[in-house]
């Protein structure tokens, strides 16, 4: 009599989306591995917080650059990425293009993680509608003679740069995407110098 064994090796790992409170299955242990949970919405009041009010957005991606993940936000507004190596910083943003109107942009640029093993960390992205101005510049208010070599820049009153363009030889300028906000306009020359300061 000939005996022979079998044996089957099953790895699979479970995580939770801190959002929902549902834990998901998947193909791979990831008890070494960290997660991130984001969330983007529609900031109606324009507070950076979720609250009444405030649209969920469904479809919308949301990437871990340095890990090379991404996922798309369920009817929830939330994308899962359950299975980043751990204590591997990666940024996680969210694809502008991905977003449901071209003027939308996210009220922060991303955030830097260190995934934790165990542990899904929750993201906000919070969504506002951008902005946009353009003008034209000139000098000597006798000729109205248009220069160009100008950098015209949006500053905070933080004196962070929110956005900046440089002149064209028309004296035309155009700045695009702008978060919603008070800003300073700043005429720089090529030079360095201050051509003229606005509110």
């Amino acid at each position: 009599n000939h005996q022979m064994s079998l044996g089957v090796n099953v790895n699979f790992g479970t995580a939770e989306n801190p959002y929902e409170g549902k834990y998901a299955m998947f193909n791979r242990t990831i008890t070494t591995t960290g997660g991130v949970a984001g969330r983007a919405f529609l900031d109606k009041n324009g507070d950076g917080i979720y609250d009444a009010g405030d649209e969920l957005l469904p479809d919308v991606d949301v990437r871990s650059l340095q890990a090379s993940g991404v996922a798309r936000t369920d009817k929830q507004g939330v994308a899962f990425l359950p299975t980043l190596q751990q204590s591997h910083r990666t940024d996680v943003v969210v694809t502008p293009e991905s977003l449901p109107d071209p003027y939308d942009i996210t009220s922060t640029e991303g955030y830097s993680v260190r995934p934790r093993p165990g542990v899904t960390t929750r993201l906000d992205f919070p969504v506002v509608v951008g902005g946009e101005m353009d003008g034209t510049v000139s000098f000597d208010g006798a000729t109205g003679a248009r220069i160009h070599g100008v950098t015209i820049k949006l500053v905070a009153p933080d004196g962070r740069v929110e956005k900046s363009a440089i002149v064209g030889t028309d004296g035309y300028y155009s700045i695009s995407t702008i978060h919603p906000g008070v800003y300073y306009l700043v005429a720089q020359t090529l030079g360095g110098g201050d051509a003229g300061t606005f509110k």
